[in-house]
């Protein structure tokens, strides 16, 4: 099905409109299902703002927290409770600091993440291994190690960003 529509979002319009038609030739569906496009946006009609003024973004930002903290406390409850069945004096208590980790090195991108979690896990591992061969190095050194690439990967990345836009701005718009 092609539906001619703006350039920038031609597809995703096309997804909506060929699943409301796909719902709407099924007669089994128990509850009414609404498919919401916006136009006229640009003419300075309603478009999203009449369905965008109901959000509360603050509480939204608080329920997603609260789902993700309730999601990583799954995580620790599953551990104790199917794995070690108690609480050990030296429980592995990085899961969510790595995961962070990860996800930040990989920018929210599958691929991305997938690299990133390689890299750490060969860190995390060469760090065991150094501390069992070297008796005199410890295993937090992974850690700091850790916290140095995502200071330099991640957390820099804004650092320069506004110098090159700076800079670069004119070039672009020169051409």
């Amino acid at each position: 099905v092609i539906y001619n529509g703006a350039n920038d979002n031609a597809s995703g319009v096309a997804a909506v409109l060929a699943l409301a038609k796909y719902f709407s030739k099924m007669k089994t569906n128990e509850r009414s299902i609404l498919f919401v496009a916006f136009t006229a946006e640009e003419m300075g009609l309603l478009g999203s703002n009449y369905f965008g003024g109901e959000i509360n973004p603050k509480k939204i930002i608080v329920v997603t927290m609260c789902i993700s903290g309730a999601l990583a406390g799954l995580v620790g409850i599953n551990e104790l409770m199917g794995v070690q069945h108690r609480l050990f004096l030296n429980f592995n208590y990085g899961y969510g600091f790595g995961g962070i980790a990860v996800a930040l090195m990989g920018r929210n991108h599958p691929v991305g993440i997938l690299i990133a979690a390689f890299l750490f896990g060969i860190l995390y591992q060469g760090g065991a291994e150094l501390d069992f061969e070297l008796q005199n190095v410890s295993r937090d050194i992974v850690v700091v190690m850790q916290g140095l690439v995502i200071l330099f990967c991640g957390g820099l990345e804004y650092l320069y960003r506004p110098v090159l836009i700076r800079y670069l701005a004119p070039v672009e718009a020169s051409e």
